[in-house]
């Protein structure tokens, strides 16, 4: 079972599934702790679970030594990332590339901030999400998963948003799964180790790879819980 830490811009719904999905048993990893650059909801939710939510305001330049002393105070192995700032050289080093993030297009489509007001200025059909490997880069780090939605005439910012979110829960699920059962492995010396990722799922999908049955339930009914709008 990994040490996981989630850094949070906006209400952590993606880290809320995460705790309830280990509540429930489907994720071998333990959240030890979480960093918001803001207040948000995901702060309460998680010190009533006993995981330390730390707000840390942001300062000028990069994102910041007081994440790196949390990350460094309860001991993670990773971090996640639904997260709005650039990460300092020090949180990065500190890490040694075990940070993933969770971006809103098919990278490397759009990076950096925005995605998701570029999808709809450029009129685009179809777009997606993409969960990566964090580096030094702008959004260029190895891609871990990717899933595909459709953009409709219609869509505003917060349908197209929800739109995303419901399809790159699954993916997110699974990728902390196979962080946490030791099947996701990285490191500066010998780079991504994911066999998942080297079979294309049967027939047509939407997502790449393949995510496991019980956790696409799950995120069904998360995301059908969750409140419209």
């Amino acid at each position: 079972m990994k040490r996981l830490a989630w850094a949070v811009s906006g209400q952590g719904r993606a880290l809320q599934a995460v705790l309830e999905a280990t509540e429930a048993g489907l994720l071998p990893v333990s959240v030890v702790a979480v960093a918001t650059d803001r207040p948000s909801p995901i702060a309460e939710l998680a010190e009533a679970r006993g995981v330390p939510c730390r707000l840390i305001p942001p300062g000028a330049g990069a994102y910041h030594p007081d994440l790196a002393a949390l990350l460094r105070e309860t001991g993670a192995e990773w971090l996640g990332l639904t997260f709005n700032r650039l990460l300092s050289e020090e949180v990065l080093g500190q890490m040694r590339g075990r940070v993933f993030n969770l971006h809103l297009s098919l990278l490397p489509m759009f990076p950096g901030f925005g995605a998701l007001r570029r999808t709809l200025e450029q009129g685009m059909r179809m777009c997606g999400v993409t969960v990566h490997l964090v580096d030094a880069t702008l959004d260029q780090g190895p891609i871990l998963a990717q899933g595909c939605a459709p953009v409709a005439r219609s869509d505003s910012r917060a349908a197209l948003g929800r739109r995303l979110f419901e399809t790159s829960l699954p993916l997110l699920l699974q990728v902390v799964r196979s962080i946490g059962a030791g099947e996701l492995r990285f490191s500066p010396e010998t780079g991504l180790d994911w066999p998942r990722a080297d079979l294309p799922p049967p027939g047509p999908t939407p997502r790449f790879p393949l995510v496991d049955e019980d956790l696409l339930r799950f995120a069904e009914r998360y995301c059908a819980a969750l409140p419209a709008g």
